[in-house]
């Protein structure tokens, strides 16, 4: 079988590399191959059985799209959930950008039957002095534990202070999810202005441009930005 970086070699599309590059000021502009996101995961389930992917995992990658399928492969090639924590924690400190940390953590459908575990490590990585770790917990809550927000999970949240970009924004995004799922609690947590004003104001926009709100609730909203 071909080698993975082949692979991603040979479907580079030049025109999605421009756009993408652009999504992405963290990440050098020759660390990007190309590779749509569809076809990654194409890749990640072709190589997923082949003898070489643990191998693979264990390398330090130079392209953007090889932290992809890395982060891919972690939904399948751990046997046991200790070996899927330990990987996952192998392969934090690699994590440069948001678009692996999403796509890593959108791909991990093993934490729905691992949810207590998960939570316990969402406990640890949230408090890191890592960007990306935190990110990582962040997207893990809202994407996974949305339907099931406790106070616990918003103080959490709340109790984030790593000033970054890409956190804020996690954050941001959180609380506008948290909007469509239990919307009077995070009206009440907007309504206290306790948020930084960042957060606050970029959870209302993005919940304003959710289909999932009615237009009462949307534009009672505008009126809480800071």
């Amino acid at each position: 079988m071909q080698k993975i970086k082949d692979l991603l070699l040979e479907n580079q599309d030049l025109e999605y590399k421009t756009f993408h590059q652009k999504l992405m000021p963290t990440i050098e502009n020759e660390r990007v191959i190309g590779v749509r996101i569809p076809k990654i995961k194409e890749i990640v389930k072709r190589v997923k059985d082949s003898p070489f992917s643990l191998d693979f995992i264990k390398e330090k990658h130079y392209y953007y799209e090889e932290n992809n399928v890395h982060g891919g492969l972690l939904e399948y090639l751990p046997k046991t959930k200790e070996e899927l924590f330990l990987m996952i924690e192998e392969f934090l400190p690699y994590i440069d950008n948001w678009a692996t940390c999403d796509f890593t953590v959108s791909n991990l459908k093993r934490v729905k039957k691992l949810k207590k575990e998960f939570f316990e490590r969402i406990k640890v990585w949230i408090k890191s002095d890592k960007p990306y770790t935190v990110r990582f917990a962040i997207v893990l809550l809202l994407t996974y534990y949305k339907e099931e927000l406790t106070e616990e999970i918003y103080k959490l949240v709340n109790s984030v202070k790593l000033e970054d970009y890409y956190v804020n924004m996690g954050v941001a995004w959180f609380y506008s999810v948290a909007l469509v799922y239990d919307y009077e609690r995070v009206k009440e947590i907007l309504e206290s202005k306790i948020l930084k004003p960042f957060i606050q104001n970029k959870s209302i926009s993005k919940g304003i441009d959710s289909f999932r709100l009615t237009k009462e609730q949307k534009e009672y909203l505008k009126t809480l930005k800071k």
